[in-house]
């Protein structure tokens, strides 16, 4: 199960900042003249879609670079991460209610950076690694329309097999940004926010409630 989940993690990287370059590409399509409406919306699966390739070329091209200096390209993978996920609405879900009304401002501040530099530092050298699957978005079920959220499932094949990922997708602000908030494995029983919060409570038990503590060693 652990490596289930480690390997996880790094395929949500690269999904991740698949969609990241994909919300760059719908903003500069909104800065320049619209054609119409149908040319300037892109739904989540989409997003995905059209974006994988784009950043398996990004992995691939500075490949011997992240596996020999990984912190070297950590801001570059935080700037993309931070225009996509909400870590702040993770983070609050990740520490429950009792923890996060408890906490200061800074200290819910603090451990929203922690959980991603832990996310992006433990990963980043390893993306390289798996630039060869191959990436498949299975298309919606139905349209996403109105909805507030919505899930996106892509397949992801390499020499260990199919892996489905599962990303929860929430509308942001105005409602035409989209932001993950979850990623899951269906059928392995893996949930990322799940099991931060379970890592996260163990901590809190291991530190005496301390969570200070709790941020100064989350990752360690």
């Amino acid at each position: 199960m652990k490596r289930i989940f480690s390997c996880f993690k790094v395929f949500s990287l690269i999904a991740l900042s698949s969609v990241v370059l994909a919300n760059f590409a719908h903003a500069a399509e909104e800065a320049a003249p619209a054609k119409s409406a149908s040319t300037s919306e892109v739904s989540p699966h989409k997003m995905v879609e059209k974006a994988t390739e784009r950043v398996v070329a990004l992995v691939k091209e500075k490949g011997e670079s992240l596996k020999q200096e990984p912190e070297k390209h950590f801001d570059q993978f935080s700037q993309m991460l931070d225009s996509l996920v909400d870590f702040p609405f993770i983070a609050k879900h990740v520490m429950g209610k009792k923890a996060y009304v408890s906490a200061s401002e800074k200290q819910r501040s603090d451990f929203a950076k922690a959980f991603k530099r832990d996310l992006i530092k433990t990963y980043t050298g390893a993306l390289a690694t798996y630039s060869d699957r191959k990436f498949k978005v299975v298309p919606a079920e139905e349209p996403v329309g109105d909805a507030l959220r919505t899930t996106v499932v892509q397949e992801i094949s390499g020499p260990e097999g199919k892996l489905n990922v599962a990303y929860t997708m929430s509308r942001k602000g105005d409602g035409s940004t989209w932001k993950m908030v979850n990623f899951t494995l269906p059928g392995q029983g893996v949930n990322l926010g799940a099991t931060s919060r379970k890592q996260f409570a163990q901590a809190m038990v291991s530190n005496k409630g301390n969570l200070d503590a709790v941020i100064a060693s989350w990752g360690s």
